[in-house]
């Protein structure tokens, strides 16, 4: 029988994994030591040796990640990972004096960058270090220390992970209630986290906990719906071994001896190829008793004598840390002897010196006259720094100045832009019900929003409401220049009686952005924007829409349509005779409409600081659809904010929504 403890909580990363190891390894080394960035070439070694572990080739992860460890010159995050990884690889081999060494040097680096999360995964190794070695209470006391830090970060992984390795521990001191108590709460919070890998170990635990009870029947139903998981994600050979050696005790104490013989061997062979020492003891030990209860006293000891002789090696590996404790301890007392007699050699000393007062006299006054001119050399130098140091003061006291007429400036112009900008309740008047989530990333925005009451000039005149959501290029004061700009050739565009729908007023700002800005021959500018323009004619229950980049989406029966916008800018690289898609939508009563830039999908988050995507957006306003808009808003910016934590803002938000 064996139990996982999904001991190794390092960064997994999605490196390509190519067939020329050494050839990937030794290209990465010469392209960055040739820049000088070691730094970097230990980020790109972690990549390629942390996929060479995941698909178990530990021998090679070993290898690369000693060798990344050449460029170590200053303590980095990226070094401690490397250390983690070789600890990692000499774990599944039972060297556990150099583990626990490699252990502590990474909890040592995370310590001195307070990083929690590296930090409660060392307490979490070392908990499985001690585990292994049979000593509980400190390997107790390790697995809670990471547990109380995960649980003040609300790791809510890696909680389920520490309640797992507690069921390890309670499982190997033969206290079976506590274990089942551990094991239960790490699977269902991984149930509610769906995350069926973990799902798949907690039920291997807690299979091979009932097989020590001898509940066979409890045990064989637990392990093969591990089984099932296994063969769903196709994970790798030592799951699947650790599987199959649980699989072969269950059967074995159910009395099935041929089927438990068939897993006995299947993981036995697999873990002599990926030298997994735990499950080549424990299927030693359970196929010298299958082929004993066969009467195949032959076959029985072949398999004793290769649990002996591995579980002497384990042993061998015990006495040489205890041999390096007393060395470690002779060494202190040869340091304790080396004190003793320097010791004796000063006392000596101070009687020679007894006899030579008048030699101690002179020199005395010698120092005395080497203080006196040091006091005065002290002093014209504080002279000195007080006159540099009011210099400084008055030079910051000038950046200080400066830095707050910049700030005041800006401060004006967010003043000036948001005088440009539609009143956000105004905005909403114009419609049954609407709202307007607006949240720069600086004192000024590249994202605007506007609105206008517009009447054709086609031989039948139509009367419209038009709404523009925009996102300039950059953010800050780079972005507000280019939507003021923008600003403007909206407020022209329905003053052109050449301009009658949302696909002309495209056009005719792409025309006019690409030509303004390129007035200098010796300057050409990229800048642009994204745009998604919809025009509501109330008379005929239409909206015609047209967008740069930017969607429009329709709220109908909970239900969200999305229109497509054309894939392309407004200005920068785009084609001055570009032609925007046009859309025609009939409307109903009670239809809502979105239109929003991609701050709000690109903002970085969650437990995994990844995207908030418009996935999640368009689940979040599908769920809160019965809800008027105002309300909408406020669920919008409740769930961005909780997604965003403590990251920083990383574009400008505009997303904005109305009722037809």
């Amino acid at each position: 029988m064996k139990f996982r403890p999904l001991y190794f909580a390092i960064l997994i990363l999605t490196a390509v994994f190519c067939n020329s190891q050494n050839r990937i390894i030794d290209s990465l080394i010469n392209r960055y030591k040739l820049n000088n960035q070691d730094t970097l070439t230990i980020i790109k070694l972690n990549e390629s040796l942390i996929n060479f572990y995941n698909n178990s080739l530990t021998d090679s992860a070993e290898y690369y990640a000693t060798k990344a460890l050449r460029f170590h010159k200053d303590d980095n995050i990226y070094i401690a990972r490397t250390y983690n990884v070789v600890a990692n690889c000499l774990f599944l081999k039972g060297v556990y004096t150099v583990v626990i060494k490699n252990y502590l040097t990474a909890l040592r680096i995370y310590e001195k960058f307070n990083y929690k999360t590296g930090i409660a995964n060392c307490f979490n190794n070392l908990g499985n270090v001690y585990r292994k070695q049979n000593y509980f209470t400190e390997a107790i006391s390790f697995h809670n220390k990471a547990l109380n830090i995960r649980s003040t970060m609300r790791d809510t992984a890696n909680i389920a992970l520490s309640y797992n390795n507690l069921g390890n521990v309670y499982q190997a001191k033969k206290n079976y209630a506590q274990a089942i108590n551990f094991y239960e709460k790490s699977i269902m919070l991984k149930r509610q986290m769906k995350d069926t890998f973990s799902v798949m170990v907690g039920l291997d635990n807690l299979g091979g906990l009932y097989c020590e009870m001898e509940n066979c029947e409890k045990a064989k139903s637990l392990l093969y719906e591990a089984n099932s998981l296994i063969k769903l994600l196709n994970v790798n050979t030592e799951d699947v071994s650790i599987n199959e050696i649980n699989l072969c005790y269950a059967h074995y104490i159910c009395g099935d001896i041929k089927t438990a013989k068939k897993y006995g061997l299947s993981a036995v062979n697999r873990a002599e190829k990926y030298q997994d020492i735990d499950t080549r003891l424990g299927g030693y030990k359970h196929l010298t008793d299958i082929y004993t209860a066969e009467r195949d006293f032959k076959a029985a000891l072949f398999y004793l004598d290769k649990y002996n002789r591995l579980k002497d090696s384990i042993f061998n590996l015990d006495n040489t840390k205890k041999l390096l404790a007393e060395q470690f301890q002779y060494n202190l007392d040869k340091q304790a002897e080396a004190i003793k007699l320097e010791q004796i050699k000063k006392d000596a000393e101070a009687n020679v010196e007894k006899q030579k007062q008048k030699q101690t006299i002179f020199l005395i006054s010698c120092i005395l006259i080497i203080m006196v001119l040091f006091v005065f050399y002290a002093f014209w130098a504080y002279y000195k720094k007080e006159k540099v140091s009011k210099q400084v003061i008055a030079q910051n006291h000038l950046i200080s100045q400066k830095q707050k007429e910049i700030i005041d400036s800006i401060n004006y112009a967010k003043r000036i832009q948001s005088a440009i900008l539609p009143d956000d309740e105004s905005f909403i008047g114009q419609f049954s019900d609407g709202f307007v989530y607006y949240q720069p990333k600086d004192i000024v925005s590249g994202d605007l929003y506007w609105f206008a009451k517009v009447t054709t000039t086609t031989q039948n005149p139509l009367n419209f409401k038009v709404v523009a959501v925009a996102d300039c290029t950059g953010h800050g004061v780079p972005g507000a220049f280019m939507s003021m700009l923008s600003v403007q050739l909206l407020n022209e565009s329905i003053k052109n009686p050449m301009i009658n729908s949302p696909q002309d007023l495209l056009h005719y700002m792409n025309n006019r952005i690409l030509t303004d800005l390129h007035k200098s021959h010796n300057l050409k500018i990229n800048d642009g924007l994204d745009i998604a323009v919809a025009a509501i004619d109330y008379n005929n229950n239409v909206l015609y829409y047209s967008g740069a980049n930017r969607p429009l989406w329709l709220l109908r029966e909970e239900r969200i349509i999305e229109y497509k916008a054309t894939k392309a800018a407004i200005g920068g690289l785009t084609d001055i005779n570009h032609t925007y898609e046009s859309n025609s939508i009939d409307l109903i009563k009670g239809d809502k409409i979105y239109l929003f830039t991609d701050g709000i999908t690109d903002q970085f988050g969650g437990t995994k600081d990844k995207k908030f995507t418009k996935l999640k957006l368009k689940e979040l306003i599908e769920q809160c659809s019965n809800l008027p808009l105002a309300q909408q808003k406020e669920e919008i910016k409740s769930k961005l904010m909780a997604w965003q934590g403590n990251t920083e803002q990383t574009d400008d938000i505009l997303i904005l929504g109305f009722e037809f």
